[in-house]
């Protein structure tokens, strides 16, 4: 069996993560006389340099970009640089680095296997191309309605209003706008005219007034990875990454907007002082809270949950919230585990769904499983117009995960079981898309 360039750097990364893994469980093993958090943190950054050095022109292919989001939010994250919540110990390096290992071992097989070429069916839908154009735009059209009739139902543009309205918005309504979001840029890609443009962008713009970064994440990570499929960003790399940065953070801004509007300002000031943060990093708060609060919560629940696992049972609980009756989502379940004092939904990273259910074994099967995803998806994305849109679909909620600590979640299942039966319909619509 040949190994080809791409395929032997790959199983190099999948190589050092485990080298370093080895090496962690030994010094905890023989419980070495050494500052473990410093070795985890130290690890973890060399992996990164290893993989940016490594494979650097193939950084932002979606299945390394998920690696090496989730290795770097596990090193800041792990550093304990403000006072809030639980001191986050070398564990969550460890852990990190298994579930990266567990995500790159899976892909690396696949491969290295003799699975290679995406075989393009020719395929035709059941309508006419005007009739499937047809239904495409009423998708689009469905989103723009359940927006105003969401709002109307809140009474008034979310953005605005308090934090109690918006919970008052409904899970479907919200499916709707996310799947008619997917089709909108879709529609943009398969013909790049403006007034395809603009429609995505009044999606856009829907987002921001919702008030959740969510949705924002969702259109600007589907356009950033499209982006970088382009001529035009090969030859403008540093230009495309400072805007995206940038919206990334305006973004993280209306987390900030709304906490203030929440809290006021002198006591998010407080909060702030509290922290030991200094006022300078007011307007990056959001991000350093963001990527410090999932690692406290697993450690929090780490530390309360003992070997008392669910064995499926919170996975369950939380899938079925689509359900009617009072089923728990993971957010009220980590709060519940931690017993924490306000009713606002925790996020506990990418490793904490499957280790209340399983503990470390979790962790392991839920890296497997997201690598076997991204292999396949990448593969028939590679021919398929659509399947490529599904597959950033898929990364998209993928790199909210690393964060949220909610993969699977009932709206997420219900939009990817929408698309997979909207192919026959709408698939036959794709063109060859670039490697």
């Amino acid at each position: 069996m040949t190994i080809d360039k791409t395929s032997f750097k790959i199983l190099s990364i999948t190589s050092a993560l485990l080298c370093s893994i080895l090496l962690f469980y030994g010094l905890v093993f023989f419980e070495a006389s050494i500052d473990l958090k410093i070795v985890g943190q130290v690890l973890i950054f060399m992996n990164i340099l290893w993989i940016l050095c490594l494979l650097r022109m193939h950084l932002f292919k979606p299945y390394l970009f998920i690696p090496i989001i989730t290795l770097g939010y596990g090193f800041f994250g792990g550093i304990n640089f403000i006072r809030r919540g639980e001191f986050v110990d070398f564990y969550n390096e460890l852990y990190f680095m298994l579930f990266v290992f567990f995500m790159m071992l899976s892909y690396t097989i696949l491969k290295m296997s003799t699975i290679h070429k995406a075989t393009t069916k020719s395929i035709s839908g059941p309508f006419n191309f005007g009739a499937t154009t047809l239904l495409l735009d009423l998708i689009v059209i469905a989103g723009f309605v359940s927006v105003a009739i969401d709002w109307h139902l809140i009474g008034g543009i979310p953005l605005l209003g308090d934090s109690e309205s918006r919970k008052g918005s409904e899970p479907l309504f919200r499916l709707i706008f996310i799947i008619s979001m997917f089709f909108a840029y879709y529609k943009m890609i398969l013909s790049y005219k403006t007034r395809n443009k603009l429609i995505l962008g009044v999606f856009l713009v829907l987002a921001v007034l919702s008030g959740y970064r969510t949705s924002i994440f969702f259109i600007l990570i589907v356009l950033f990875f499209n982006t970088t499929r382009t001529a035009y960003f090969k030859r403008n790399v540093k230009k495309i990454l400072l805007i995206f940065l940038l919206l990334f953070f305006a973004a993280n801004l209306i987390k900030l907007y709304r906490d203030v509007n929440r809290f006021g300002l002198e006591e998010y000031y407080e909060i702030m002082d509290n922290e030991e943060l200094s006022r300078t990093y007011f307007l990056v708060s959001p991000i350093i809270h963001t990527v410090r609060e999932g690692p406290q919560i697993f450690q929090q629940i780490r530390n309360n949950i003992g070997n008392n696992y669910g064995g499926g049972k919170y996975f369950l609980e939380h899938v079925s919230t689509v359900l009617p009756g009072e089923q728990r989502n993971y957010g009220k379940i980590y709060n519940n585990l931690i017993s924490a004092a306000t009713e606002n939904t925790k996020t506990g990273t990418i490793l904490s769904p499957f280790y209340i259910d399983f503990g470390v074994v979790g962790i392991c099967f839920l890296g497997l499983l997201l690598g076997i995803f991204n292999f396949f998806l990448d593969l028939k994305g590679r021919n398929l117009l659509y399947a490529h849109t599904v597959y950033l679909f898929f990364i998209s909620f993928e790199i909210t995960w690393v964060h949220g600590g909610a993969p699977f979640s009932p709206t997420f299942l219900l939009a990817l079981f929408t698309l997979v039966l909207l192919w026959p319909f709408l698939g036959f619509l794709q063109i060859k898309s670039p490697n």
